[in-house]
């Protein structure tokens, strides 16, 4: 397996020494012959086309006889590429007025080859192709958007003449605090934190809850909650004369927090 111009080593037997008498080819393309033995013939892969399986059958001749196979049919594999490992980043974009933010996605991966001949190299999120600095098998895509593109799950894409793959990324959903007021006669939780995403992020929910003898008694959230990537505000109607520890949890998409915090009652009201 590997991609254009790798190195294959085929053993036998009976293949002479004059390489000029030796043919191999990968999917019906004639491969180079760098060397031949008695027992070895190495070649160099054809290159691959983007019209093909990527598994093509090895063939080899000798005065244009084909060989037998007696362990069968030899295989090369053109190696597509994958993704194992994405990071993301979200800041203000310096320079560029308020609201527009810089993206940094860093992308690792297996067999991107980014600088073999006509590679045809490219990394897309959620469609949109970006230009990408490529080091070996990992891959830096940044970008500015405005705020409408901040949200906590991301397509990521990777293209080359060998194949594609694609990743459901997801950022963490990180809850780093939270605080407890009455506003109106509404009891008021805003939770602050990151990855919360937006609104184009369906799957998402938020609970609220007091510990009570060590059980978790949930509360009835209202719909209506205000949410952005790092701050939500939920309300309940729920009054309580106490001092517990109470509950957060966020959910969005297949990513969950949860962080608890005593309350003190009397702080409060």
């Amino acid at each position: 397996s590997g991609i254009d111009g790798a190195s294959v080593t085929i053993k036998g037997g009976s293949f002479g020494v004059n390489a000029s008498r030796i043919r191999v080819t990968v999917g019906g393309q004639n491969a180079t012959i760098v060397s031949v033995t008695n027992t070895d013939v190495v070649f160099l892969t054809p290159n691959f086309s983007s019209s093909q399986n990527n598994s093509q059958q090895i063939r080899i001749y000798l005065d244009n006889f084909e060989a037998t196979y007696p362990n069968g049919n030899l295989t090369f594999v053109y190696l597509e590429p994958t993704i194992l490992s994405t990071t993301a980043t979200i800041v203000p974009a310096i320079g560029l007025p308020t609201g527009w933010y810089t993206f940094t996605f860093v992308v690792s991966g297996n067999n991107y080859n980014a600088t073999a001949p006509n590679a045809n190299f490219e990394m897309l999120v959620d469609g949109v192709k970006y230009n990408t600095t490529v080091n070996g098998n990992t891959a830096t895509i940044t970008f500015t958007q405005t705020s409408d593109f901040i949200k906590n799950r991301y397509d990521i894409r990777v293209n080359n003449k060998w194949g594609s793959f694609i990743s459901a990324f997801q950022r963490n959903v990180v809850i780093s605090d939270f605080d407890y007021s009455t506003v109106n006669g509404n009891r008021t939780i805003a939770i602050n934190g990151s990855g919360f995403g937006s609104t184009v992020d369906l799957n998402r929910s938020v609970r609220i809850y007091r510990i009570v003898n060590g059980v978790k008694i949930y509360l009835t959230v209202a719909s209506n909650i205000s949410w952005t990537d790092s701050r939500l505000v939920a309300t309940f109607s729920e009054n309580f004369l106490d001092d517990l520890t109470y509950g957060v949890e966020v959910r969005v998409n297949s990513r969950l927090a949860t962080r608890e915090s005593f309350i003190d009652y009397i702080r409060v009201n």
